[in-house]
């Protein structure tokens, strides 16, 4: 087979499986989960999944995908809850950081570029990654003590993300990590940190998981 028939396809997996994998593990985790079907029988983070599918993402993949996105990410929908895979959300969780930046990132910038403005289920995905980092050093490893998870990630990566809980989270703080996580040329930075910091402070008021419900209750696909 041709490479130029296959990659379309690897795209589509890089896209619609593998960052939809990675929101789900940020995020399962963060709310206790430990695995994938576990994580998408719940119904507040299947909307967030299946939203941010098809209306963040699919709607800005090159237009040669999108005739077999809607059918791909069904598959993909399937596949999450299929009973006899036990995928582990702390396994798909090693090298979050470096995941993200792949696999969700050129959605962000794809949708920013066509709508002037960001995407909310992928901008909460964000926000999460920033507070999965929100760890405690436990003899040679960080963890999350109160839900129970370990830290597995490039450590120049994760201490970029940790060093933000070594400050006042403010959105400097933040905006100081997005430059060197996404580039500091990008015209949304200033706009990213304020809606990120927002969302960090009613995630620790209320969890991940009413801060999902809540910031996906509106019909808009996008923050304001």
């Amino acid at each position: 087979m041709k490479f130029e028939a296959v990659e379309p396809y690897r795209k589509l997996k890089v896209m619609l499986l593998n960052g939809p994998h990675t929101m789900l593990a940020v995020a399962g985790l963060l709310n206790g989960f430990q695995t994938v079907k576990e994580a998408m029988e719940n119904k507040v983070v299947h909307r967030w999944i299946l939203s941010t599918m098809e209306d963040e993402i699919i709607p800005h993949l090159p237009a040669e995908l999108r005739s077999e996105a809607h059918q791909y990410a069904d598959s993909v929908i399937d596949r999450f809850l299929n009973p006899f895979i036990h995928h582990r959300l702390i396994d798909i969780s090693l090298n979050s950081i470096a995941k993200w930046k792949t696999r969700l990132l050129p959605s962000l910038k794809a949708f920013f570029e066509k709508e002037g403005k960001l995407p909310k289920g992928i901008v909460l995905s964000l926000a999460g990654l920033f507070q999965f980092y929100r760890v405690a050093q436990v003899g040679e490893q960080f963890m999350n003590e109160e839900k129970f998870y370990t830290i597995r990630d490039n450590f120049n990566d994760f201490q970029l993300f940790y060093s933000c809980w070594q400050t006042s989270q403010t959105e400097k703080d933040l905006r100081a990590v997005l430059q060197r996580f996404i580039g500091k040329l990008v015209s949304y930075l200033e706009e990213l940190s304020r809606v990120i910091h927002e969302i960090l402070l009613l995630q620790s008021r209320e969890g991940m998981l009413h801060t999902i419900e809540r910031m996906t209750e509106s019909e808009n696909n996008y923050l304001s």
